[in-house]
Formats: C-alpha cells, structure tokens, sequence
C-alpha cells in the first residue's frame, strides 16, 4: 500500500502531504493573482478612442502623468480631459459616438464595454463644466454621463450635460433622454429643446423647453473658434 493510500486508510494526512496541498494552493492563488492583475492592466490600457480636435488648452491626465492634448492622441479608459479658458477638445470613441468637451471642463471615460453579457455600455463622468455627445443609433444599450448630481442615460441622441459643482442641467437636440439623480430616483424624459435641472440632493425638475438665450449659451461653451 502506498503512503497516500496509507494516509486515507488511516484518515490523517502526512506532513508531507499537507505541505504539498498547501503548496499546490499557493500556486494556484499566485496564478490567480496574476490573471487578475493581468486583467486589470489590460483593463487600463485599453484604448476607447482618440482626440480628433482641440482649440487652446487641452491636459490629459493619465494616472499622475499630465500630457499636453494634441489631435490624434489615443485615449484610455480612465483618461482625464481637461481644458482651460477657450479650451475645446473631441473625442471620437472607438464606436464612433463624439464627445465634445466644452472650456473650463473635465471628462472621464470611466466605462467603455463593448460587450458585456450581451450588453455594451458607456459612461462618461462629467467633473465640472459642460459636454455635447452624439451617440449613433444602435451602438449602446446604454450610454450614460454622470455628474455629481445626475445620470443621463440614452442609448442614441444628441445631448448636452452643463454641471456647475452644484446643478445639473441636461438638454436634448435629439433623440430622448432619461434623467435621474445619482441613486436612480426620480427619473424624467426628456424629447427634443426639452430640458430639466437636478440640484444636488432634489430630484429631477420636470422637463421644459429651454429658452433659445440659454441653448445660445450654453452652445457658445462648446463651439470651436
């Protein structure tokens, strides 16, 4: 009979034999690790699109590296774009939706799934300033910008998202656009020169048309010179 078998007739385990199973499961959860830390490196450098046009000062930021924007830079999940006073920057993803980020603005592209469960979803996190995304019909399930205050989720349209630190407000061009505050809660449909505000911690204001002075403005923030 051979030392396993002997062990299992005698229902204690060798020394020997716990140290090679304690073994075979370090390596394993090493393995584990690595797949894991492999991912998320993957996860990090996968490109969602590029700069396709930028007017005065435009920063991308990329973990602590702080790059000057150029037209044609490739951009990563997690990239922070910053413009300055009379900064313009548009990012074409990689599905063709644009993103124009209007001055005094920043962006993340937190999330970039194009497939996932059978479900593809975008979300854009909105710092501070102002955005105009145009989404092609058919490319999203769900394609979100989130600010501090509010989520607008569509799936294709032409939208704008102006946050100020404490408001949210969200215009549409085209399409329809749903509108929550951050939990979910409240939500809202907005049709075409429909607009509505969220103040942090109230709900969605009903949706209304914006008065041409405010769409006049708010484009004036995104148009490039």
């Amino acid at each position: 009979m051979g030392e396993e078998q002997r062990m299992l007739g005698r229902g204690t385990p060798s020394r020997r034999h716990v140290l090679a199973l304690l073994s075979a499961l370090a390596a394993g959860a090493c393995a584990l690790a690595l797949m894991e830390v492999s991912h998320s490196r993957a996860s990090e450098l996968e490109e969602v699109g590029q700069l396709t046009r930028i007017s005065g000062l435009v920063t991308v930021h990329r973990g602590v590296v702080l790059s000057q924007g150029a037209t044609g830079m490739r951009l990563r999940r997690g990239d922070r774009i910053a413009t300055g006073s009379g900064g313009r920057a548009e990012m074409t993803l990689a599905d063709g939706s644009r993103v124009t980020v209007g001055e005094e603005s920043e962006v993340v592209v937190a999330s970039f799934l194009t497939q996932q469960r059978g479900a593809r979803a975008a979300v854009i996190e909105l710092l501070k300033g102002i955005v105009r995304a145009v989404v092609p019909a058919g490319n999203w399930d769900r394609f979100e910008i989130r600010t501090a205050t509010a989520i607008a989720s569509v799936r294709s349209t032409d939208w704008l998202v102006d946050f100020d630190g404490n408001r949210t407000g969200v215009f549409v061009f085209s399409g329809g656009v749903g509108v929550t505050d951050p939990s979910g809660a409240g939500g809202v449909l907005l049709q075409p020169r429909q607009g509505s505000d969220v103040v942090r911690g109230q709900l969605p204001t009903r949706p209304v048309e914006w008065g041409q002075p405010r769409i006049d403005a708010s484009l004036a923030r995104l148009k490039f010179d």
